[in-house]
């Protein structure tokens, strides 16, 4: 759930006592106090419409609309990323380790006995075949995940560098939807 800042509160705190809720009644005497970026600050009953509406009217929307927009790709990229790899606590590391790993096994000359080369022997185990083939296999896959996630990376950076970059709300909206139908595509 995203974090609204204090400013959108007020606002739509403000809506809300546009409408005529009241916002947080203080216990018996009928006077209202409504949120504001400083604080709680008591209303008279009377004049709360004309500052509720000085509250919308200087709501600007923008950074509100960019940091949604923002996260939104961030979230799809995630998603996109998550059909090629294993999102799981830690699993991000075990992939570093193992490529760092068969990096150097591969360095090594491919040597025939595992010992010491614990991931290249898991990975042999678990494949019914030899070390230099689990290794290969795994440089290749790396490979091929450094290309897939850098054309992931370059449709979520430039997304966001526009947005950031854009002032205009229906034009961030679409930036959004163009960003998300490119990595639903990958």
């Amino acid at each position: 759930m995203q974090s609204l800042n204090q400013k959108t509160v007020a606002a739509e705190v403000a809506y809300l006592a546009v409408m005529g809720f009241a916002v947080i009644s203080n216990s018996l005497d009928e006077s209202v106090d409504f949120v504001e970026p400083n604080g709680l600050k008591p209303v008279d009953r009377e004049n709360y419409g004309a500052e509720a509406q000085a509250l919308l009217d200087a709501y600007d929307p923008l950074p509100d609309t960019q940091a949604t927009a923002k996260n939104a790709i961030d979230q799809a990229a995630g998603e996109t990323r998550a059909r090629y790899i294993t999102v799981a606590p830690g699993q991000d590391a075990v992939y570093a380790l193992k490529l760092d790993e068969c990096k150097r096994y591969a360095a090594a000359g491919y040597p025939e006995d595992l010992t010491g080369w614990d991931f290249v022997a898991a990975e042999a185990a678990a494949n019914s075949c030899s070390g230099k083939t689990a290794c290969d296999e795994v440089l290749f896959i790396a490979s091929q995940w450094s290309k897939l996630a850098a054309g992931i990376e370059m449709i979520r950076r430039g997304a966001i560098a526009k947005i950031t970059s854009l002032t205009d709300v229906a034009t961030i909206e679409a930036t959004v939807r163009v960003a998300i139908n490119q990595l639903a595509e990958i």
